[in-house]
């Protein structure tokens, strides 16, 4: 069987990255009291180094994908049965649990209050599944594996000048958190504030409090109460910054080659009143054969933001821009989001252009995507284009410079 499994193994090395992870469940000869006597056979096993073996044994331990049974061994979760997820909480106080691995049509499995141990809205846990007889999935808390460090914010509940409770904003934290008060301390009753839990228990944990938002009716505290508790990035760290400052702010020469030039055509973006920044941009010509060919221009970013750069972390990190009614978090600094990989009138700008050729029905015959360079003609807004269709003469007659 030893000779049977190492064979496997040299085939599985051949083809693809025999993991570690794999190795163990594959084989369960691999058990182990300790961390050290599982690493040496496991290198030995996979021909790693066994430092790195220890350190990939130890992650996998930390992220509760093994687990030490019962004291005695060192096994992958599945042998025991358990499954790894994330906890959503409810308001009445249970829990669903999202299994690592499930697909969108799989469904979570509920936790009841009783059995969830300690554990908490968005902590990650290992879970002992129960098949009820009415069909429905039904989950213990076996191990809590990583607690929710994001921050949690509330309104600040004042029982005197030494304590208070914190009731989060978010219901799915079905509890009030306690905290302790310095003689420092110079939020008010029913401020909100910004708390990160220190002490976690399925009744009150206990917090402590990071920043105080102000009064709730504030204006403002509303949107900043929003920033804090999803976690998002006001400000960027100084060296995306500078790498964004050192970007040019118009085409250099070297930069048009290979490059299909639309300067000469009429370009518009199309977007509401107030943006600021502009990312797209369209352009139509109508072939001898009725049909057109609707060019679509999207920013060029990737021109200037290198993978592996800072720049491109830190958009890695934020995902999206983030637009509330008073403000913009966006994804890469102005220097770019609103400077040169901003497709603004008369200026020119690097794209990635997209040429669609349409039949007079508007039915797609061939596209072309290519690099590009623009010069947009207009900068149009929705509410003047919907006026245009509509016949409104003194739309029209604005931009009849590029009619």
């Amino acid at each position: 069987m030893k000779d049977e499994l190492q064979d496997y193994i040299n085939e599985q090395v051949d083809t693809e990255e025999m993991t570690i992870l794999k190795l163990l469940k594959e084989d369960q000869s691999f058990d182990y009291k300790t961390l050290g006597d599982l690493s040496k056979a496991v290198s030995d096993a996979l021909g790693i180094e066994l430092p790195k073996a220890f350190s990939e044994i130890s992650e996998l331990l930390k992220n509760g994908d093994l687990i030490l049974s019962g004291g005695q061994k060192i096994i992958p979760i599945d042998r025991l049965n358990l499954k790894k997820g994330k906890l959503t909480g409810h308001n009445r106080g249970f829990c669903f649990c999202r299994l690592e691995g499930a697909t969108k049509d799989d469904p979570d499995v509920f936790v009841p209050h009783v059995k969830l141990h300690g554990a908490l809205n968005k902590d990650t846990v290992l879970i002992k599944i129960f098949h009820l007889d009415d069909g429905r999935l039904e989950g213990e808390v076996f191990k809590i594996v990583k607690r929710n460090e994001d921050n949690i914010v509330g309104t600040l509940l004042m029982t005197n000048n030494k304590y208070a409770f914190v009731r989060p904003d978010d219901n799915r934290n079905f509890f009030d958190i306690f905290v302790k008060l310095d003689k420092n301390f110079k939020g008010k009753h029913l401020d909100k504030v910004v708390v990160k839990l220190t002490n976690f228990n399925s009744k009150n944990p206990e917090g402590r409090i990071t920043e105080i938002l102000g009064p709730a009716n504030q204006k403002g505290v509303d949107i900043l109460s929003v920033i804090r508790e999803f976690n998002l990035y006001e400000e960027f760290p100084r060296e995306v910054l500078d790498e964004a400052r050192s970007v040019p702010q118009s085409v250099l020469d070297f930069e048009r080659k290979d490059r299909m030039n639309f300067c000469d055509q009429i370009v518009v973006t199309i977007d509401g009143e107030d943006s600021k920044d502009f990312d797209d941009a369209i352009s139509i010509d109508e072939n001898e054969d009725g049909g057109f060919v609707l060019g679509v221009h999207i920013a060029d970013v990737s021109h200037y933001v290198k993978p592996g750069s800072a720049l491109d972390q830190e958009a890695y990190k934020r995902a999206t821009s983030v637009y509330f009614c008073d403000r913009v978090l966006p994804m890469i600094p102005e220097e770019l989001s609103n400077g040169i990989c901003s497709l603004n009138p008369g200026v020119e700008r690097l794209t990635m252009s997209v040429l669609i050729d349409l039949d007079h029905h508007g039915t797609v015959k061939s596209y072309k995507i290519t690099p590009g360079i623009i010069k947009s003609s207009a900068r149009m807004t929705y509410t003047d284009v919907f006026a245009i269709l509509q016949g409104d003469e003194e739309t029209t007659k604005k931009y009849e410079n590029i009619s």
